[in-house]
């Protein structure tokens, strides 16, 4: 059981318990063994501390077992660079390195504090962001191209960019996905066969410039329920998807996107 204790509240009884653990409620994301209650405002059965960073491995002995997540964030509107808004992504598989089935990016609505939300997967492993709400202060966008190291002139890449303006809609709650949108061809030198063949990133995944601080998630299926799917996430450039497990080890197409700025 899990009870939260304000400074004015009446003292409480520990008959019946063998133990208790008492921790202070601060920013970050917290693992419940249990679900969320009925308003979804906290969960229950275990709980951990906040966790603030990103995990290869979660360990015992919440690893496979986290039903839901309790999310603590903090809002400022008179100093917004005190503001604290935390997501995550879970993986199935450990190392964050590796592709596999994930969650889409779990995250508050926009403008909440606190709140809980249930996690659909057998999570190993996670990705835990904070969401920079100042979009433009991340960086100058993602562009995607259809070849490995589309960035390179000889390449001869075609290209979809999306700056920091075009990105602002997906940071409320973290989770729009971005629809694989056509290539731009215009100054590509490259027969209309090429273009036809690749009239977007889900037909030619060639590589990701990330120009800034944003984590990524290339997904090549999205679960009916819009739990999740096969993904693989990323932090850094990507110069050559055809060596990465994304592409690899899965027989679909990437049809989605999610961008996140980060603090």
């Amino acid at each position: 059981k899990v009870t939260e204790i304000k400074c004015d509240d009446d003292p409480l009884s520990f008959n019946g318990y063998g133990s208790f653990k008492i921790a202070f409620k601060t920013p970050g994301v917290y693992y419940c063994l249990g679900e969320c209650n009925d308003d979804k405002s906290k969960c229950s059965g275990y709980m951990s501390g906040a966790n603030l960073g990103s995990q290869d491995d979660i360990g015992t002995p919440f690893a496979g077992k986290i039903k839901g997540i309790r999310i603590v964030n903090v809002n400022d509107a008179e100093n917004p660079e005190n503001d604290y808004n935390y997501g995550v992504i879970f993986h199935q598989v450990t190392g964050l390195e590796n592709g596999g089935q994930c969650s889409v990016p779990i995250a508050l609505d926009e403008g909440k504090t606190e709140g809980c939300k249930p996690v659909n997967i057998d999570a190993s492993a996670a990705d835990i962001f904070e969401i920079n709400t100042d979009v433009g202060a991340s960086g100058d966008g993602v562009t995607f191209y259809s070849e490995p190291y589309g960035w390179d002139a000889g390449a001869r890449a075609s290209s979809y960019g999306l700056a920091d303006k075009d990105i602002i809609d997906i940071i409320v709650a973290g989770t729009n996905a971005v629809p694989m949108s056509n290539f731009d061809h215009t100054s590509v030198d490259r027969p209309l066969r090429y273009k036809d063949i690749c009239p977007s990133f889900a037909n030619c995944p060639g590589s990701v410039k990330i120009k800034g601080s944003y984590l990524v998630g290339l997904y090549s299926s999205i679960n009916a329920d819009g739990s999740g799917g096969y993904c693989q996430t990323f932090t850094k450039d990507i110069p050559n998807l055809n060596v990465q497990q994304i592409i690899a080890s899965s027989s679909a197409h990437i049809n989605s996107a999610y961008i996140i700025p980060t603090k």
